[in-house]
């Protein structure tokens, strides 16, 4: 048995091999970091299993699996997301793992995948959650943040802004307390969604909580929980469009 796990983080690597190796002594297990890394191991190893990141720094999961002319092999997506991804994903018919991976669910999507390989359907599933994401992709949407103490299930919509520490990204949230988690700002650009707008190298926002826009000097934003955020130079007239547009 040919498994393979292909996630940009390396510790969720490290855990679901030393899972694998521990319940699945047999198998052999090689690792990839992005769709690119992906790619080559799928032609190099010829995996029977596949765990695949839904997100990954040059890519999605969707975006390798497009990228090969023939899969011969089943796929488990493991996925950092709640609702609207693993919803997408249960309507699809697709296995998923939900981070941080569980032994014992880990052990038995191997178990599952095995007892009923399905390569044939694999690529109409596949358009389905296609479809199924664009669906879902709007509305009350959630996003799983992982502290050094907790796993914090937030609601997009609750999220005010994000402002860059180094490689860290501490979140903002409606009614709670700030959230630092350890992936960087780059990150939570795009995948936050369309009423988040970068106005500043360290700085995410939701626009939905601007109050007031400062033209004057360097140029700022007032957010509803009373914090000035500044604007760069090359980001205002983005920022102006972007709320024109709104």
């Amino acid at each position: 048995m040919k498994l393979a796990v292909i996630d940009n983080e390396n510790e969720v690597r490290k855990g679901i091999k030393l899972m694998l190796q521990h319940n699945f002594p047999d198998a052999t297990i090689a690792e990839a970091d992005g769709v690119a890394s992906g790619l080559q191991l799928i032609a190099t190893e010829h995996p029977d299993l596949v765990f695949l990141d839904v997100e990954m720094n040059d890519g999605t999961g969707l975006d390798l699996l497009r990228k090969l002319e023939h899969r011969s092999f089943e796929v488990i997506f493991i996925t950092a997301f709640a609702k609207y991804a693993i919803e997408a994903l249960r309507l699809s018919a697709i296995d998923y793992l939900l981070k941080p991976v569980d032994p014992l669910e880990l052990s038995a999507a191997v178990n599952k995948a095995f007892d009923k390989i399905d390569k044939e359907n694999l690529g109409a599933k596949l358009e389905l959650l296609e479809q199924n994401l664009k669906q879902l992709a709007g509305g009350n949407r959630k996003i799983l943040l992982k502290d050094m103490e907790s796993i914090h299930l937030i609601k997009i919509d609750d999220i005010m802004r994000c402002e860059a520490d180094g490689n860290y990204t501490r979140f903002y949230i409606t009614g709670r307390p700030s959230i630092m988690v350890s992936k960087n700002l780059k990150e939570y650009e795009d995948l936050l969604g369309e009423h988040f707008i970068r106005v500043h190298n360290s700085h995410l926002v939701n626009v939905n909580f601007i109050t007031r826009i400062d033209k004057t000097e360097g140029g700022s934003i007032e957010m509803s929980d009373g914090i000035s955020i500044p604007v760069s130079f090359r980001k205002r007239e983005k920022l102006l469009e972007f709320l024109k547009n709104l």
